[in-house]
């Protein structure tokens, strides 16, 4: 048992993002991470705490607090979760000018006058 072991952990996120009640939507990226640890270090799944993101915060694996033991060869900065903005669609609005829009009304109401034979 002190064979060094390497394998993926899955990455859990805990809490709600300050973000969150901006308007702002968390995108859990990379959902696990390979690791390596004596099997004694081994753990089920890694916690991350998201409850401090605002709207443009992400956490990266560099940030991370590993257990006693472990390690990554995971690039430091590739981001685990990320807190972003919220997509608007905008919609198309007609602006009607009040003199047009009776004028319209009115057109519609007229009966039409048949061509004469």
């Amino acid at each position: 048992m002190d064979k060094e072991l390497t394998l993926n952990v899955p990455v859990h996120l805990v809490g709600t993002p300050a973000g969150a009640s901006k308007g702002g939507i968390l995108q859990h990226v990379k959902r696990d991470l390979s690791v390596a640890c004596l099997p004694g270090n081994l753990v089920e799944f890694l916690e991350v705490d998201v409850t401090a993101l605002d709207i443009g915060d992400a956490v990266h694996v560099k940030d991370l607090v590993l257990p006693a033991g472990m390690k990554t060869a995971e690039d430091a900065d590739t981001t685990i979760a990320v807190v972003t903005a919220p997509h608007v669609v905008a919609e198309k609005v007609e602006e009607v000018v009040e003199g047009e829009e009776k004028a319209e009304e009115a057109a519609a109401e007229e009966p039409k006058e048949e061509p004469a034979e």
